[in-house]
């Protein structure tokens, strides 16, 4: 293989080691206990996540000590930083880091958490729904129906009583096969919704000004943003 191509491979192989590592970095305004004292460029991406898919990073809900907040040491400057999270839902009953420079040599820090779980039966398959309105629409199928629902009985025996189960086995093949069923109903993310774009998009523009002015008044803009983009999120869920 010639060596360009090599160089190429190589460098393709090391950065898929490490698919998640987008130095996102939280700040007070996104999350209770941070190291930080402000949310970086890619930590906006990560509060949207979390807001998104109803997660919380674990290890920023406890009011730790800074020495067990920070999860990165630079090796070059030794300068530390948090940028391990454990995104999780519910139930966190605590999460921290803790030093494994000596033991693997890493210049990240293992985070821990300790959750409750709860072990539920999965849920069955929905059931198929019944389309009534089509199969009232629709001649065909309702002589069809008629059809499959005589046949049956004109071949049951007739020294066999007719019972009231024999009725509804019946009549539940019949409308298996011939009642249309509706089809499911799936829910857009409350991603794309009309109004939380609109919010995200302000966030974009007030974290873009942020970054041009460094003002208090910018600043003051940019959390106002994001606290009406948060609560945008409530909304729509709660009309779900």
């Amino acid at each position: 293989m010639p060596r360009q191509q090599q160089v190429a491979w190589d460098s393709c192989s090391q950065l898929s080691d490490n698919p998640g590592d987008f130095n996102a970095r939280l700040g007070p305004e996104d999350a209770p206990f941070t190291y930080h004292t402000n949310t970086n460029r890619n930590g906006e991406h990560l509060a949207a996540l979390l807001t998104e898919h109803e997660l919380l990073a674990a290890n920023t809900l406890f009011r730790e000590r800074m020495g067990k907040r920070w999860t990165f040491q630079d090796r070059a400057t030794s300068m530390r930083r948090q940028l391990d999270y454990i995104l999780w839902r519910k139930s966190i009953l605590n999460a921290e880091s803790y030093s494994t420079f000596d033991s693997v040599g890493s210049d990240h820090r293992v985070v821990a958490a300790r959750l409750r779980l709860s072990l539920r039966v999965p849920k069955s398959a929905p059931r198929a729904r019944p389309d009534w309105e089509a199969f009232a629409g629709s001649p065909e199928l309702q002589a069809n129906y008629t059809a499959e629902v005589k046949a049956a009985y004109i071949c049951w025996p007739r020294r066999e009583p007719t019972t009231y189960e024999r009725f509804l086995s019946t009549s539940e093949e019949a409308t298996r096969k011939w009642v249309p069923t509706k089809g499911r109903h799936r829910a857009s993310p409350r991603s794309k919704h009309p109004e939380v774009v609109r919010a995200r998009t302000r966030v974009e523009e007030a974290r873009r000004s942020f970054e041009r002015e460094g003002t208090a008044e910018s600043q003051e803009e940019l959390n106002g943003a994001k606290q009406q983009l948060f609560s945008t999120y409530d909304r729509i869920k709660g009309r779900n």
